[in-house]
């Protein structure tokens, strides 16, 4: 429980990072840390049910403070959570180079989900791709670089408030075979 009120709190407090860089920073080129928060929560909580009430309730915060749709960012970090937890159990991803090619991939999946979504209650004058694709490239690469940096502190955070080792548990298949 603590893990994942910690990891919540970490998201909700880098969005506030996230604002007061985008004052100086063009929009592309400030990593979204509530999506590389996401990550941490689905590869390091070992309770899938409390890491989904925190991704909603950290998709809501970034809601609030985004003046986005209400319900737009909190239903995408549960599917980013739910997609995270079903890649954590089937890819290796412990090392820098896998967590940041597997988050500038997930940057561009959230990006295109996020406008095809926005796009059906508010059109856009000029097409999708026109508003779409000159910011993708950016910001996959920003999310990319800064996953991994954000996963250890994640993982620091995660350890300092009681999780022993700071990551879920592997489940190995204890059947025997005859021999």
């Amino acid at each position: 429980m603590k893990p994942a009120l910690g990891l919540l709190l970490l998201g909700v407090s880098l969005l506030f990072v996230q604002g007061v860089v985008a004052i100086f920073v063009a929009a592309p080129w400030v990593p979204e840390f509530s999506m590389l928060v996401v990550i941490a929560m689905g590869l390091l909580l070992r309770s899938a049910l409390l890491g989904l009430v925190a991704a909603f309730a950290l998709g809501a915060a970034t809601d609030m403070l985004s003046g986005s749709l209400m319900g737009l960012h909190a239903l995408l970090r549960v599917a980013l959570l739910l997609t995270v937890l079903f890649a954590g159990r089937h890819l290796s991803l412990r090392g820098g180079p896998t967590t940041a090619i597997f988050a500038a991939g997930l940057s561009a999946g959230n990006a295109v989900v996020l406008e095809l979504l926005a796009n059906l209650i508010a059109p856009v004058e000029g097409g999708l791709a026109a508003r779409l694709f000159p910011d993708l490239l950016p910001q996959m690469l920003v999310n990319g670089i800064a996953a991994p940096f954000v996963l250890s502190f994640a993982s620091r955070v995660a350890g300092w408030l009681g999780d022993e080792d700071g990551r879920r548990l592997l489940r190995f298949d204890t059947r025997s075979f005859p021999a």
